[in-house]
């Protein structure tokens, strides 16, 4: 019957430590040491915690019955080498005495007679091979002999408060690292916002810079362009052929640094795609593009072939867009092999929530080890002489995708012709 009646008491206290809130277990073991300490008719009931760094015990809890003084507060740094108890904890025994005067006369006896303690019995607190504490019963009163089963109930005990002691130190752990992480996060996040706003700093100061380089270089350029035609027109038949020549060189220069200029400029204003992505339909954009190229393409006898859906519409910037069917468009036409009038189809279909657009030519094509080179800023396969252009283009191109929140790619061989493939989001 006291054996059942034990693992009820005992069952009752570990469901109500399972809910209980962390702020509330130092008040649930207090409750707990009372149940237990009255139903073993203990005088004292208390836990010990081994604080193994500083090589002290530290009595954390306690209970005491009607009549019975407090001892807590004279047991807060006790030597655990001096301590009867630590030989036995340490190996995970129990540790009791029947009789405090049956002791051999010394500092724990003398400890023991001043709290009037008469018997006793403490049980290890351990966790794996390490000790974290024991929980302990006086009898001040009377004495009292602790059975072998009796002993073996109290364990049960001592390895619930393991069990919520491991909580507690779980829970706080856990605590710590949360305020830890949301520190960090906080601290990122200032970080991020000073560096945003770094940004947008030095994104206006290039910007005011931009039109300044292009007010600024391109004054002198139009000045040099302007009086080397002038030069030409005026004193053409009083010079002789070189120096005809190097004003020539001269006015293709100072155009082809206009050029650069205007489309470094255009190339710093793609930050400004990612804001206003919208539905377009690919009908109608490929159309506007080619309608606005139609000198081009005649000039060139081009032979331009579209199938696209009717109703294939794309997330995109209508700008980013256009520039960026103009620029493939127009490398297609200048990459056309010699003799030849340029073939170019345009094509895209939809591939779940992405649309794929392509542009195809029948030029000279390029070695696929350079791929992601032609994707960078002023990087070109061929001199100036050869082919015109800036080197930008491409880099432009792709600034531009992938500020649409897609992605480009190429396919091509030498002499075979080139097919650049673009993804956007579909609308």
């Amino acid at each position: 019957t006291r054996l059942h009646q034990f693992m009820q008491l005992q069952a009752s206290l570990a469901s109500s430590f399972i809910n209980l809130p962390i702020e509330q277990i130092d008040g649930g073991i207090n409750d707990a040491l009372a149940d237990i300490g009255a139903f073993v008719e203990a005088d004292r009931a208390y836990i010990f915690a081994y604080d193994l760094a500083r090589g002290v015990a530290v009595n954390t809890h306690e209970w005491c019955a009607p009549g019975i003084p407090s001892v807590m507060p004279d047991l807060q740094a006790l030597p655990i080498d001096e301590m009867l108890e630590w030989a036995s904890h340490r190996i995970g025994q129990p540790c009791t005495v029947q009789d405090v005067q049956a002791l051999e006369p010394g500092p724990t006896r003398e400890m023991l007679e001043a709290q009037g303690v008469q018997s006793m019995a403490t049980l290890p607190m351990n966790t794996g091979h390490v000790c974290l504490g024991f929980v302990g019963f006086d009898s001040v009163r009377t004495q009292r002999t602790h059975t072998q089963e009796g002993l073996n109930l109290l364990h049960l005990f001592a390895q619930m408060l393991v069990n919520v002691t491991e909580r507690c130190t779980a829970e706080a752990r856990l605590r710590e690292l949360t305020a830890s992480l949301e520190q960090r996060v906080a601290e990122r996040t200032q970080q991020l916002d000073i560096s945003v706003k770094r940004l947008s700093q030095a994104n206006r100061e290039l910007e005011s810079f931009a039109y300044s380089v292009s007010h600024d270089l391109k004054s002198p350029l139009r000045s040099v362009e302007g009086f080397a035609s002038l030069l030409l027109q005026e004193q053409g038949d009083a010079l002789n052929a070189e120096s005809r020549n190097h004003l020539t060189r001269i006015q293709r220069a100072t155009m082809h640094m206009a050029r650069l200029i205007s489309d470094l400029l255009a190339y710093c204003r793609i930050e400004e795609l990612g804001r206003g992505l919208v539905p377009l339909r690919l009908t109608d954009e490929v159309n506007r593009v080619l309608e606005g190229m139609q000198n081009e393409l005649d000039a060139q006898q081009a032979r331009v072939r579209v199938h696209l859906p009717p109703d294939l519409l794309a997330m995109a910037h209508p700008q980013g867009l256009a520039m960026v069917l103009r620029n493939l468009i127009d490398n297609a036409m200048k990459f056309t092999r010699p003799g030849q009038p340029p073939e170019i189809e345009i094509e895209a279909c939809a591939l779940g929530p992405l649309v794929r657009l392509s542009v195809r030519d029948r030029g000279m094509g390029f070695d696929m080890k350079h791929h992601d080179r032609i994707f960078a800023i002023f990087q070109r396969l061929h001199r100036p002489d050869q082919i015109a252009g800036t080197g930008i283009g491409l880099a432009m191109v792709h600034k531009a995708v992938e500020r649409m929140e897609g992605r480009i790619w190429a396919q091509s061989a030498p002499g075979e012709g080139a097919t650049f493939s673009i993804e956007l989001p579909r609308a």
